[in-house]
This record gives structure tokens, C-alpha cells and sequence, in this order.
């Protein structure tokens, strides 16, 4: 019951203003699995018929006691989130269990974290050969690297907001509260708009992912390397949070193409391989 009511209970006297003008907001309530016990926190959006919270409650009344029209329950563990959307993430959740990654979104095993979650058209967008070589034998390794590009380790990374493993939380734009600590990541912007980029480390050694986040008129817009934009944000997890993806991350290739991420092309295997750094070949002299 305790950590329910530290769920509920926001830092400081802020007014429902406040509140409005950011994408998440930490509570009372530290989590061991984010990272050094930095605060969980609730998603604020606005809605027509004033602020909701964590996608569900509203806010309906001004004041510094705000009245939510339902209780807030504290975020379920990442892993348990993709299990119960099968319709969105059966696909990714199956890659994670054959390529024995799942055991990376244990929140006994890590401290915080992002993971960027392909829905199950994201993968279709892939093409039926990629989609079975990727799950084949043969391409097995490869489906291991594709997943190891898709969670980031002990950084979480909200859409306003950076945690990361020294237990700094980073806001992301200017004037908004991290919670622990004022900070700029690539940060700049204008009245209307604010901008940030951000480098990420994921499992795949030495394969960064670069994130843009633009705030215009409190609308907030996330891509991934450019061009893949992020679905749905901010999925607050009791051990990080989920980015859901309209596209499959593919690392870039060293020499940048003007076709990169062209919508509707599917990928060949060929290509495939060669972004993911020879996989396959990888494989086959380890397996001599």
C-alpha cells in the first residue's frame, strides 16, 4: 500500500500548468530496478477534457491536491508488458526467447533501461524472405544482433527525460524537472519548439542508437537514426520504458545512402547481413 500512495504523491507544490507542460513527471516512488533507485514516474498528456495520466486517469479539478478520476497502479516489468500485448509483440517477444535475450529484460538482472519495441507489422515491413531467414538456423545469429540493437542497458530514456547508470536524471529540454537534477542533452530550441538529440549504447558492441525528440506546441515527435518514428511513447515499465517502433531497426550502413529507410522497400538478406557486420559468416567460422 505504501508504494501505491508514493505513486501517487508528485515532488513539490506543482500546479495543474505544471504538470501540463511535461511528457513524464517523477513520483515518491524509487524503483531498485531503474537506475540507483531514481523515481518511477507518470506520463502526462494533455486531453480535451483537461490532463491524463498514465494514459487512463484524467486530472478534474485545479489545485495543488489534484483529483484523478482513477487510481494510478505503479508499471508492471517490461517483459511482463510485451507477454500481455501478443497482438503487437508476439513476433518480438519470439525472437528475444530464441535468441536467449529475453533473460536481458530480468529486473533482477539490470538497472533500468530502454528497449524499442517492433510491432508485429514492423516485421511484416521486413519481407517474407528476411522474416525467414531471420528465424532460421542460418540466420539465427543474425536475429540475435537485430535484437541486441533494440534494448539499451542501463540507461532509461524517457521522451523528456535521460536516467542514466550514475544516477543522473538529464532533462532533455529546458525548464523541465528530472527529478533529480537539471540537465541538457544536445538540447536547443525556440518558444514553440524544443529539440534534443541523444546517443544511446545498445547490446550490439559498438552500434549506437541516435535519438531525436521535437517538442512543438506540446506535441512531441521521436525518431530513431532519422527516420524510424516511434509509434508509441513513453510505456512506463517498472524497470525502464518501451518505445513502441512502426519500423524494425536495421544499424545504418557505414556509408550512408539517400534511399536509407525508404518506406515500403523490403530489406534483402544480403544487405541485411552486411548492416549487421557479417553475421552469418561470423557463425559459420565459429561453428568449423
Amino acid at each position: 500500500m505504501s508504494s501505491l500512495l508514493r505513486y501517487h504523491i508528485l515532488p513539490g507544490r506543482l500546479s495543474i500548468q505544471h504538470i501540463a507542460g511535461h511528457g513524464t513527471l517523477p513520483t515518491k516512488l524509487t524503483e531498485r530496478a531503474l537506475e540507483s533507485n531514481l523515481p518511477q514516474r507518470i506520463v502526462v498528456r494533455d486531453h480535451h477534457n483537461g490532463v491524463m495520466l498514465n494514459w487512463r486517469s484524467r486530472k478534474t479539478k485545479n489545485g495543488i491536491i489534484h483529483i484523478i478520476t482513477s487510481p494510478l497502479h505503479s508499471p508492471p516489468e517490461t517483459r511482463t508488458m510485451l507477454h500481455q500485448a501478443p497482438a503487437d509483440f508476439s513476433t518480438f517477444t519470439l525472437a528475444l526467447a530464441r535468441t536467449k535475450l529475453a533473460h536481458n529484460l530480468d529486473p533482477a538482472q539490470r538497472q533500468g533501461g530502454t528497449t524499442s519495441a517492433p510491432t508485429n507489422a514492423a516485421f511484416r515491413w521486413l519481407g517474407e524472405q528476411a522474416n525467414r531467414f531471420l528465424f532460421s538456423r542460418q540466420g539465427e545469429r543474425c536475429l540475435r544482433a537485430l535484437m541486441q540493437y533494440h534494448i539499451v542497458p542501463n540507461r532509461t530514456l524517457y521522451s523528456d527525460v535521460l536516467y542514466s547508470s550514475n544516477g543522473k536524471a538529464h532533462g532533455l529540454f529546458s525548464g523541465h524537472d528530472s527529478g533529480n537534477g537539471k540537465g541538457e542533452v544536445g538540447c536547443a530550441g525556440t518558444v514553440e519548439e524544443d529539440y534534443a538529440n541523444v546517443r544511446i549504447v545498445t547490446l550490439l558492441k559498438e552500434r549506437d542508437l541516435a535519438v531525436d525528440v521535437k517538442k512543438r506546441f506540446g506535441e512531441v515527435d521521436m525518431r530513431v537514426n532519422g527516420f524510424s518514428r516511434v509509434e508509441r511513447l513513453d510505456l512506463l515499465a517498472r524497470d525502464g520504458v518501451v518505445h513502441v517502433l512502426d519500423q524494425v531497426l536495421v544499424p545504418p550502413r557505414k556509408i550512408q545512402d539517400k534511399d536509407e529507410g525508404e518506406d515500403g522497400k523490403e530489406l534483402m538478406i544480403e544487405e541485411l547481413v552486411e548492416r549487421l557486420d557479417g553475421c552469418v559468416y561470423e557463425m559459420t567460422r565459429g561453428e568449423l
